[in-house]
């Protein structure tokens, strides 16, 4: 098994999982079709993401999790090159369509943040007070998008992604932390020792750190749009005259 590569991806399928969660639910409760539309685009491209970490993990893993998603994987491609002896127009038209929104979510996974800015752009562009809503949506996006996803991503040593060729290749990092706390390297692996010979409710406990450093990146991300949404909104309320408030 290689673990450095489990490691590296992990908190990248948890975070993704549970920022596309997030994007669906803000389509549900969106009040225009444009938001809904938009927020849905944004989710799709996060789920690709993690899925395509998911199906990294499981080429690097033995047992259950490789077999069941590398099976699944020859079967589609099995279907696939078949399709087109066996089924009709119609259903070939759907196939096309189907691969077609399957490369746009990877495009969009791979600029997930520019499309992210781009809902923001719209969401203000529906408001009926775009100067105030456009400092407080600019101010809430920059600190999530720009200072705090970054910062924590850069502390915890989070890996990053490119695409070569087709494939998405994984860059990881050592976190920053390592270098500013001595006794943080010595921690982690007493902490990673520890949970690969606990179970909870039956499950083993390896992979909980790993988990937790998405579940870090989430609540980092939420922070920082939750904190720079707070003092642009304050500062508007302190500035802006009292006809750009209500």
């Amino acid at each position: 098994m290689s673990t450095g590569i489990v490691t590296a991806i992990v908190p990248t399928v948890v975070s993704g999982g549970a920022f596309a969660t997030n994007r669906v639910r803000k389509a549900c409760q969106a009040n225009d079709a444009l938001q809904t539309t938009m927020n849905s685009v944004v989710a799709s491209g996060q789920i690709e993401r993690a899925a395509e970490c998911s199906a990294n993990i499981a080429k690097e893993t033995e047992g259950g999790l490789s077999n069941v998603v590398l099976s699944a994987k020859e079967q589609i491609e099995k279907v696939s090159a078949a399709e087109g002896k066996q089924i009709g127009s119609f259903a070939k038209r759907f196939s096309s369509f189907f691969n077609g929104f399957k490369e746009f979510a990877k495009f969009v996974g791979d600029n997930v943040n520019k499309f992210i800015i781009l809902t923001s752009l719209f969401k203000v562009a529906k408001s009926d007070d775009k100067l105030r809503d456009g400092i407080i949506e600019g101010a809430s996006v920059t600190g999530m998008l720009a200072v705090a996803e970054p910062s924590y991503k850069r502390f915890v040593g989070m890996s990053t992604y490119e695409r070569k060729n087709g494939e998405l290749i994984v860059n990881k990092h050592t976190g920053l932390y390592k270098k500013y706390l001595p006794f943080a390297e010595k921690a982690e692996e007493a902490i990673n020792d520890y949970c690969k010979t606990k179970k909870l409710l039956g499950m083993s406990l390896e992979h909980a750190p790993k988990i937790a450093k998405g579940i870090g990146l989430v609540a980092s991300s939420m922070l920082g749009y939750y904190t720079f949404g707070k003092a642009a909104e304050y500062a508007c309320d302190k500035i802006l005259p009292a006809k750009q408030k209500a």
